[in-house]
């Protein structure tokens, strides 16, 4: 479920045992969260102490192509929310000591919503916008020369991080951390592994105004039966008001 191969047979619809499985990955990545804040509680999950920058991909033309279309195509609000994910995933991937591709997971981060722009299409209400996200991300970055094996771990990342919990072992390190890093930043899962003043810092930087209108939570604008609009359901259209435990 997720794939871009999955998602162009019918526009991102889920089946009645696909849907069940968002189900049971909601439960166990909440399950997780209760298991990782018991660990810090118990002095047995360590938080690395680490300055934000040293996680910044090196300048290349990967993560400069993805950040003009991003700059170019996302609102503000969007934009901050692309780069949150970004910093939260590179840093749950410090934490957890996973090797992953720093530029690759810049271009899957800054372009994982780009199917919520405006004027991009198909839109939501038509197909599910991770992945035809997904695609349009592989296409445009292909465009621009980068080698098709690449474009296509960047693409398939964006179409498969709505599943909610991905298995390390059986994803791209950086399709795992994609997803941990925009659940993180939606609704706080995967935090209690980033120490707070890092978790306060990017939201200094990249606050979180403007998040749930950009990121379109209404069911109505989803496509029926895709994973946005079944999660728009199940979360009721609305996050947190503090996910990341910064607020004073």
């Amino acid at each position: 479920m997720g794939s871009l191969e999955w998602g162009a047979v019918d526009q991102g619809r889920m089946s009645l045992m696909e849907k069940g499985q968002i189900c049971i990955n909601l439960l166990l990545a909440r399950s997780e969260d209760v298991m990782e804040a018991a660990l810090l509680h118990g002095g047995l999950l360590k938080q690395p102490d680490i300055e934000l920058d040293s996680l910044m991909p090196r300048p290349g033309a990967l993560v400069e192509d993805a950040l003009d279309l991003a700059q170019r195509t996302h609102s503000l609000p969007l934009l901050r929310h692309s780069w949150r994910t970004y910093w939260f995933s590179a840093l749950i991937g410090t934490q957890q000591k996973i090797h992953y591709d720093p530029s690759l997971l810049f271009a899957a981060a800054i372009l994982h919503d780009i199917g919520l722009t405006e004027g991009h299409h198909p839109a939501p209400c038509e197909c599910c916008f991770a992945v035809s996200g997904g695609q349009r991300a592989h296409n445009y970055l292909m465009e621009k020369g980068h080698p098709p094996a690449l474009t296509y771990r960047v693409g398939d990342a964006i179409a498969r991080h709505l599943n909610i919990r991905l298995s390390r072992y059986q994803n791209h390190p950086e399709t795992y951390l994609l997803s941990r890093g925009a659940l993180c930043d939606l609704v706080g899962l995967g935090r209690h592994r980033i120490a707070a003043r890092l978790r306060a810092e990017v939201i200094r930087r990249f606050p979180r105004d403007g998040v749930e209108d950009a990121l379109k939570l209404s069911p109505t604008t989803h496509c029926t039966g895709s994973r946005g609009r079944f999660i728009s359901i199940l979360t009721s259209g609305r996050l947190p008001h503090d996910p990341l435990n910064v607020d004073p």
